[in-house]
């Protein structure tokens, strides 16, 4: 784990950095109009203590920050938003500066911002065994509106001999990182945390992690097991979901459980989520828990009010007055989601059969026929237009892309990280998506430096996978 003792917590040279850059940012998009997203600023924070191998307590703190919440100011090419985040801890009447992180964003429409998009950050420190308090405050550089998030933070040691645990983590996605490259990489994993401990509508899977000390272990038969058992208990203290996990070979003294919970048969409300470790040797017990909620809009919807639908006709056949080469251009645009079965039959189609065909494809997919508007079409539409105003390259269509390939197959992404290009590597985004097969992600490079980031490699398993696509495409 990378850390940061607090008696280094201020680092003069990068903090005046973050200030020069502040400065400049505020003064370059002075001159723009504002674009307020009319919402309040969304700053959470949440923080894991873990044991080290001195009598210091290493701390992870945990920030996330809605996309659409902050401020958007008109650019030459897009908008620009961005914000200041500073940590203090607080021991009595003293404080100190633990991080300083600038958040940065651009976007060419405000049209590819949505509900679910967030910024995660994190700041890793140790700190002696103690009472203290984190201060941490959001301020957007546009609007200069701030908010701060406060919590206590007690510190005691960890026990030498008997078994204990570390906090649980909740996170939005667990993945393989053999090689730490980030803040969130530890013990061979990618852990991107959640902040707001909150999901619900689009984002039910919760995932988690916790650290296990003190196993007994000396390498024989006798001692080389442990169980895992979890559950999910409501406010009324009932439990909804349970599962026990089957012995797990004890690594050595410590050990790692991570995993994750199908939370979609979960109504709104308030939880407590415990993980029991037991060790098999002794059966000795030592029980983990943590807080969390679950949103979901559509449960606070009112259930008495009649909803009037309009019947549609069997198919609106909207293809019926196109030439030929528009049906074929629509139907390049749509071959993203389209089956090979389909790319074949409407090959071999004449002008009136292709025209049938498109009718008959998007009723297919209509999610609601009852209705005069087809929402799958409307929403690949609305998402080929963001294509076309953010990934257009010259005389290459956005929708041509491969930024464009997935945002039409897959949606929105959930966030998105952006690394600009360096003097060590080129420009890329990695995609994250929360809720496909348990959170997958895609990663973009502009390796051949014109502009047009291309898709390298994905935790999809149906997408390209080369793990080591940094070394291959994204180094100068």
């Amino acid at each position: 784990m990378n850390s940061i003792n607090i008696k280094k917590l201020i680092n003069i040279r990068y903090f005046y950095k973050i200030i020069i850059f502040v400065i400049l940012l505020t003064v370059t998009i002075t001159h723009y109009n504002v674009y307020s997203q009319n919402r309040n600023i969304d700053f959470k924070m949440d923080f894991s203590r873990y044991r080290t191998q001195g009598s210091d307590i290493y701390v992870e703190i945990y920030y996330s920050v809605l996309r659409e919440g902050l401020t958007y100011q008109k650019s030459t090419e897009g908008f620009q938003a961005g914000c200041l985040i500073r940590t203090f801890i607080q021991k009595g009447d003293r404080a100190m500066l633990a991080d300083s992180l600038v958040i940065t964003d651009f976007a060419k429409s405000l049209e590819e911002i949505s509900p679910t998009q967030k910024f995660t950050k994190q700041t890793n420190l140790q700190l002696a065994p103690g009472d203290y308090k984190i201060v941490s405050r959001l301020t957007d550089l546009i609007s200069k509106k701030s908010v701060a998030v406060s919590s206590k933070l007690t510190l005691k040691n960890f026990d030498k001999e008997a078994l204990t645990m570390s906090d649980v983590q909740l996170a939005s996605g667990i993945s393989s990182q053999p090689k730490a490259e980030t803040k969130f990489d530890k013990n061979g994993l990618r852990v991107m945390p959640n902040a707001s401990c909150v999901y619900g509508t689009g984002f039910s899977n919760l995932f988690y992690f916790a650290e296990i000390y003190n196993l007994k272990y000396k390498g024989t038969k006798k001692d080389t097991t442990f169980r895992t058992n979890y559950s999910i208990m409501d406010k009324n203290h009932k439990v909804v979901k349970q599962a026990q996990g089957r012995p797990r070979l004890k690594p050595g003294s410590s050990a790692v459980v991570q995993g994750s919970f199908d939370l979609s048969g979960l109504a709104s409300g308030f939880y407590t989520f415990y993980i029991e470790v037991i060790d098999d040797v002794n059966n000795n017990k030592v029980v983990g828990k943590k807080y969390f909620s679950i949103y979901k809009p559509e449960d606070f919807l009112t259930k008495n009010i009649e909803i009037k639908k309009t019947k549609k006709p069997e198919i609106i056949n909207e293809f019926v007055n196109m030439s030929d080469f528009e049906l074929n251009d629509h139907f390049k645009k749509v071959e993203y989601i389209a089956a090979k079965d389909e790319m074949k039959v409407f090959k071999k189609l004449d002008i009136n059969g292709k025209r049938n065909f498109l009718a008959e494809f998007w009723a297919r997919r209509d999610p609601n026929p009852d209705t005069i508007i087809n929402e799958a079409k409307q929403q690949y539409f609305k998402l080929l237009a963001i294509a076309n105003s953010n990934y257009s390259q010259g005389m290459k269509p956005g929708w041509k892309t491969d930024r464009a390939r997935i945002l039409l197959v897959y949606g929105q992404p959930d966030e998105i990280e952006r690394n600009p290009s360096s003097s060590e590597f080129k420009e890329y985004q990695v995609w994250h998506y929360y809720n496909i097969i348990g959170g997958v992600k895609f990663y973009f490079v502009d390796y051949r430096r014109t502009g047009d980031l291309m898709l390298v490699h994905s935790t999809h398993p149906d997408e390209i996978q080369q793990y080591d696509w940094l070394e291959l495409y994204g180094k100068l």
